[in-house]
């Protein structure tokens, strides 16, 4: 700031080349956390100060004039970015998008104008003007963005995509019961490679040309294109797909491309991915055989995780999740489990289990035989089983003597099996205390 002004430039504009600056820095993440919190604040000051200025009689007296050329000024600056980013061989949809997101006067433009009206440049009428029409365009701004993928699946949709060539083959001619996967983000790469590896055919549609040359350049078979146009749809072999895969994050684009693929294939397996628990019935009913939402996978996870830490068995963990994913997530939407399930859930935590435990040679239990340890005695837990250079000895008696390297098979319940492997993997030093204590009595 102190830069810019003397250099006879504003504080302003000094800010916001700083801003500009540090954006490309190596600190800019760090940056950007630390001043996240204020943003709210200098935002809401902003615009009350936008707000304090405005004169609203004079909007109140000419209000169809300012209306029309807040029009006019919003479908200039539409015109603008829509071939800007047409100029950069993105589709019309995007660009149709990006026409209406950015059709707002920006922000930093009311500075600009209240420079120009110091500068005398502007008169006060011309201030007043030029900030009412750009105060209506950013009440409309929010509108805008919040329709314009749906407007533009609804203008474009219908345009399919140039016919092929005779004698062209088709990407997907050759292809049938393969997988469509819409979307080449980070989901729909790694979805590709296992595929690719389990030798399953697919195609890729994505509408970001980047993502469609790392597809070829990684040779999968791919078609830039948009999900929601039938003709891009026929390309990609949808009438003899036997599955698609909706990963990219537009919720309004993926429930218009689910409704189109059923349509043109009834029997296809239709896998989605979204956000939120909240879409799942939504796009189920738009024709979704099976929605997976991130913030749920999250929770399996974290779950999963403090189940293993607490040495819970694997299969109990796996009963949890799957008994999660049964109840169609309504444990994680705050919908009441069935009966039936609360008795699963019951069963699963209360049933018998086995789990394996390997002796290692800090362990108490090393060079211990199984009369030391009396595992049954202390924990209700028993030793079924124990594998020592990969040949399982069954039901050892109580003079088998453990070393490193052997595998204990232990069943009882899960509480049980949780005090026992704590005994197991123990220095010994509580042992040695309690004997100790018990000798002293």
């Amino acid at each position: 700031g102190w830069a810019s002004y003397a250099a006879g430039l504003t504080v302003a504009l000094g800010a916001f080349i700083a801003g500009l600056i540090l954006s490309e820095s190596e600190y800019n993440h760090q940056i950007s956390i630390e001043i996240l919190p204020l943003k709210d604040y200098f935002v809401s000051i902003f615009f009350i100060s936008v707000g304090m200025l405005l004169e609203i009689d004079l909007f109140l007296a000419s209000a169809s004039t300012y209306l029309g050329w807040a029009a006019i000024l919003i479908g200039i600056k539409f015109l603008i970015a829509f071939l800007a980013a047409a100029a950069f061989r993105d589709s019309l949809r995007i660009s149709f998008v990006v026409g209406l997101r950015l059709a707002q006067v920006g922000e930093f433009s009311l500075v600009l104008a209240g420079l120009a009206l110091e500068q005398n440049i502007f008169t006060e009428t011309q201030y007043q003007s030029f900030l009412i029409i750009s105060i209506i365009s950013l009440l409309v701004s929010p509108v805008l963005i919040q329709t314009s993928s749906l407007l533009s699946i609804r203008l474009f949709s219908p345009w399919g995509p140039e016919p092929a060539k005779e004698g062209k083959p088709s990407p997907s001619q050759l292809l049938s019961e393969h997988v469509i996967i819409a979307g080449y983000g980070l989901i729909g790469r790694t979805l590709s490679r296992v595929l690719r590896e389990t030798n399953i055919p697919l195609i890729i549609l994505d509408i970001d040309s980047d993502s469609i040359k790392r597809a070829l350049t990684e040779k999968m078979v791919a078609i830039y294109g948009d999900a929601t146009h039938r003709g891009i749809l026929a390309q990609a072999g949808i009438k003899r797909a036997k599955m698609m895969v909706f990963a990219f994050p537009d919720n309004i684009v993926t429930h218009q491309g689910i409704k189109l693929a059923r349509q043109l294939n009834p029997k296809l397996y239709i896998l989605v991915r979204t956000r939120y628990a909240s879409q799942v019935e939504e796009l189920k009913a738009a024709g979704a055989d099976q929605v997976i939402p991130e913030e749920f996978e999250t929770s399996v996870e974290i779950f999963s995780r403090v189940l293993r830490e607490y040495r819970i068995p694997t299969n109990v963990i796996e009963q949890q999740v799957e008994l999660a994913r049964l109840e169609g997530y309504s444990m994680f939407r705050g919908l009441s489990l069935s009966i039936e399930s609360m008795k699963k859930f019951s069963t699963f935590l209360t049933a018998n289990l086995t789990q394996s435990f390997q002796v290692q040679s800090g362990f108490w239990c090393n060079r211990k035989t199984l009369d030391d340890l009396q595992l049954r005695k202390r924990t209700g837990a028993r030793v079924i089983a124990v594998v020592r250079n990969n040949e399982v000895h069954p039901n050892p008696d109580l003079q088998f003597s453990l070393t490193s390297g052997d595998i204990l098979i232990l069943f009882g319940r899960h509480a049980q099996l949780d005090q026992s492997v704590k005994i197991l993997e123990s220095d010994g030093k509580a042992e040695h205390d309690e004997s100790g204590r018990a000798a002293q009595g």
